[in-house]
């Protein structure tokens, strides 16, 4: 299958995309200093997310955490409303997920794809910024431009060496 590969955190990412893994606590620690506890518990009340229970506590899975993190720009800097900033992050995950199986897009340019919205809710176009990003901008303007491969890249690197350190520490204890 096209993302067996574990140790590619896209290919891992994909692999793990609705899993509930991860707690309240280490969404925040995703999150740095972006993302406040209330803010989480807010957008879990009004199910902008809506995370499992498992155990009587809440697990998020990794696509949940990709929405809350990577819509935080979008309603912060953009004032994107945050039920239409998930969707944005949800839409641009679902058609990334779906070129990456089809081959349209690879692993290897994966990081450096930039995702182009024209409009608030419209399905994004993929760019390699390392080919023809300015070139895309000539005679058409974008909504909203986010480096999208990196962002899924360097987050699911971080969700990754997360679930890895929960599991040596398992096996250590």
């Amino acid at each position: 299958m096209f993302f067996d590969n574990k140790d590619d955190p896209i290919s891992w990412f994909f692999q793990n995309l609705d899993k509930p893994r991860f707690s309240q606590a280490e969404v925040l620690l995703l999150a740095g200093d972006r993302l406040k506890p209330n803010t989480l518990q807010n957008w879990t009340n009004r199910h902008y997310v809506k995370p499992k229970m498992v155990g009587g506590k809440r697990r998020y899975s990794a696509l949940e955490v990709a929405q809350i993190l990577l819509a935080q720009p979008l309603v912060l800097n953009l004032e994107v409303d945050p039920s239409t900033a998930t969707l944005i992050i949800v839409t641009a995950m679902l058609i990334f997920h779906r070129k990456l199986r089809s081959e349209e897009l690879s692993l290897k340019e994966a990081p450096y794809l930039l995702s182009v919205f024209k409009k608030a809710i419209e399905d994004p176009i993929f760019i390699d910024s390392r080919k023809a990003a300015l070139k895309a901008f000539e005679t058409e303007e974008a909504f909203i431009v986010l480096p999208f491969g990196r962002l899924v890249n360097d987050l699911a690197k971080r969700q990754k060496e997360l679930v890895d350190s929960r599991l040596k520490i398992r096996k250590s204890g």
